[in-house]
Order: structure tokens, then sequence, then C-alpha cells
């Protein structure tokens, strides 16, 4: 179990981090001075920076590592070392814990979402308006969905517990991973820590589905990588949809509307070292 969760932590922080990563961004100059409900207080000219950075772009290096995942899973479907990793960890499962079941992953695989709506009702905003940000997750669940239940039906892979041939890959895994993505993007400029929560969430969910017996370790790797994928597709559809199919012009609501935090932009001064 721990070898399991250890390696979807691993992945879900690749991803994160890597989605994380913005240039010219120096995340020590970001503090929080005071904590009091107020709306956000911030310097114009750091606004303007924020908005001009291209958050969820696809481009190569974004998806090189879903990517990754999903040819991970790909490959072990095949005989070879990772099919031979596959069995061999779930026969330390059964034989370290007897594969005791669970049903919390049938929930835990939706937190991440239910985390970014409720943090919106509670007048938490993210980077987009709630109706935006609800139009690329709706995108990001349908791109998902398609991809997920159409590769299931292709592959044909028989669950560890034998009970039907749609294993690969975990469908769990992938809605718990492309939730963790979109609370991340929503609400990265927020704190962090609620795209780790989400992520630490997901790969939760990843590791309980192998836990019980319903997935093995390669379906769950691939099941990210789609999930993660889906929404970073997501957000670049988004602005298409809303034109030409919702016939709606948004503008990303940047760092607005918030009432939990105040925040202050404050260029952290020199020390002289001589």
């Amino acid at each position: 179990m721990k070898k399991i969760l250890i390696l979807c932590l691993s992945f879900s922080g690749i991803c994160a981090i890597h989605a994380n990563a913005q240039p010219g961004f120096n995340a020590g100059e970001l503090r929080i001075d005071t904590l009091h409900f107020s709306h956000l207080k911030i310097h114009n000219w750091y606004s303007d920076k924020l908005e001009k950075q291209d958050l969820h772009s696809l481009n190569v290096s974004s998806v090189l590592i879903p990517a990754a995942g999903i040819s991970y899973g790909v490959i072990a479907l095949h005989k070879g070392s990772l099919k031979t990793l596959d069995i061999s960890t779930r026969g330390e499962l059964i034989e370290d814990h007897r594969l005791l079941h669970t049903q919390i992953d049938n929930y835990l695989q939706f937190s991440p979402a239910a985390a970014a709506i409720g943090l919106n009702i509670a007048g938490v905003h993210g980077k987009h308006s709630f109706i935006d940000a609800l139009c690329v997750y709706a995108i990001s669940s349908i791109i998902m969905g398609i991809t997920v239940e159409g590769t299931k039906h292709i592959s044909h892979e028989l669950r560890p517990d034998g009970s039907d041939y749609y294993s690969f890959p975990s469908g769990h895994t992938a809605t718990a991973f492309a939730a963790a993505e979109w609370l991340r993007t929503e609400y990265w400029q927020r704190s962090p820590w609620i795209g780790i929560a989400g992520y630490a969430a997901a790969a939760t969910t990843g590791a309980l589905r192998v836990y019980n017996n319903r997935h093995w370790v390669s379906d769950v790797i691939a099941g990210a990588g789609f999930g993660f994928l889906s929404t970073r597709i997501a957000y670049e559809l988004n602005p298409w949809v809303e034109k030409h199919i919702l016939h709606e012009d948004r503008r990303n609501n940047t760092l607005t509307n918030y009432s939990l935090l105040e925040w202050h932009y404050k260029t952290t001064p020199s020390i002289s070292t001589q």
C-alpha cells in the first residue's frame, strides 16, 4: 500500500510542480501580511503581471508528463517488466493486507471538485468566475469521459478481481486527477496548498483503487495522465466554446472578489551581505 501511494503521490507531485512553474515569478516575494475577512488588496502592476501570464497553455512540456503516464499504462498492457510489476504489487497486497475493501474511493474521487465548488459558494473565487470555471470543468469531464470509456472498450483489459474487462485505465483516478488539476489551476494564486490537497486526494483515490483489487498500478498511472490532460485541454478549448457555442465573451476575473484573505504584495528589501 505504501509503495502504491508513494508512486501515485510522486506522479501527482510532478504534475503539480510542473504546472505551477511560471516564468518570471518569485514565490518568495508573495507573503500574507494580515488574515481577516475583507476584500483582496493587491498592487495594480502585480495584477497586470498575473493577467499576462499564460497559466494553462497547452504546449509540448505540459503534455509530456501525462503522456508519459498514459504510455506507461499502454506498455504495461502487454507482457513485460511493467506487467510483472502490476502482478507482483497485487501479490504483495494479497499477502500483507488480504485486500480489505473500502468504499472511500467512490466518494474521494469527487472531493477536489467538491472543494472548488464549495470555495466558490463560500465566496472564495478562483482565477475565473464561477460560471467560467464550471464550463471548464464540464468540458474536462466530457473529454475525460469519452477518452477513458473509449479506451476501456478498446483495451479490453481484465480487472485484477476478474469482474469485467474494463480495467484500463482507471476511471476513478482520471476523475480525481481531472478535478485536482482544475482546483489547482483555479486556486494556485490563492494558495498552493489548495492544489496540493486536491492532488493528495487524487493520489489516494488511485492507491485505493489498487488496494481494493479493482485496478492494476498501470491502470491508475494512466488514469492520472488522462485526467490531468483532459483538464489542460479543457482550458485551451474553453474560450472557443464560450464564443462559438455559448456565445459569450467573458474576461478572466483574475484575483477579484476574494473575501477571506487580505494579501499585500511588497518587495522584499534587499539585504547587503557585505
